[in-house]
């Protein structure tokens, strides 16, 4: 190579610059503002592996930083949500991304619980069998099997689609 053209300086957009040239700012508060500044998660992600972000700078690998920054996020996701006011009926909301369908299922009031169900297909890139993974978190008994599910865990026939349908507990209005 013998000639180099400078085309552009590079830009950084302003949150990064503010956060990363603050060091007396927590690294999860740092987060936090980037997100909801509208900065995408895997720069944000990138930013702390490279030791960018906190008061206690250092450098991290990749995965440690994604699960980082996830966990931060849904900690003040989860903050934020708590204060908001309780639901008197059940809503339902679905997304489809690169073939995979989410549900949401947002309950009547009650502790904080989150239940998953995954249904992957088989030949899929997470496997060659058909598998539904199942895990499920309290308010107070985190990862306790003794936490009873919201909804039943689906079983699935092999020639069946990749949807999954649940219906809400029998009794809505008794206790989750």
């Amino acid at each position: 190579m013998r000639k180099i053209d400078v085309l552009d300086n590079a830009k950084t957009p302003r949150p990064v610059e503010k956060a990363v040239g603050d060091t007396d700012l927590k690294a999860a508060d740092a987060v936090w503002d980037l997100y909801r500044d509208g900065v995408g998660v895997h720069q944000v992600s990138q930013l702390l592996s490279a030791g960018l972000l906190g008061r206690q700078r250092k450098v991290v690998p990749t995965r440690w930083s994604i699960t980082a920054v996830d966990d931060m996020l849904g900690k003040a996701g989860r903050a934020g949500i708590s204060r908001n006011a309780a639901l008197d009926e059940y809503l339902v909301f679905t997304a489809t991304l690169h073939g995979n369908t989410i549900v949401c299922i947002l309950t009547p009031p009650g502790d904080f619980r989150y239940e998953m169900i995954e249904h992957w297909q088989a030949g899929s890139m997470w496997g060659a069998a058909q598998r539904v993974r199942h895990d499920r978190r309290g308010k107070q008994e985190r990862g306790n099997p003794g936490i009873p599910p919201l909804l039943p865990v689906p079983t699935i026939p092999h020639d069946s689609p990749s949807s999954i349908i649940c219906a809400p507990p029998a009794d809505p209005g008794g206790p989750l």
